[in-house]
């Protein structure tokens, strides 16, 4: 988010994810013009593959870390 700071949303080129939480991945998106939009349009989203492969596979909302009624961890 520094380097957001710094200069325009479209001079980032990379934006690094160590986890994929709600409350921590939230702003890579934005609403314009009704539909959802990335915040950084010209970044590469970095994300570990064992985070990747963790919420690519977890589909029930009940039981996702960090979502209604989920563990926090």
């Amino acid at each position: 988010m520094l380097l957001f700071l710094m200069g325009s949303r479209e001079g980032v080129d990379a934006v690094v994810c160590t986890h994929l939480h709600v409350d921590h991945v939230g702003w890579n998106t934005m609403l314009e013009n009704g539909k959802w939009m990335p915040t950084f349009p010209k970044a590469r989203y970095l994300i570990g593959r064992r985070e990747y492969d963790f919420w690519s596979v977890c589909n029930d909302e009940v039981n996702r870390p960090g979502i209604r009624g989920g563990s926090n961890s």
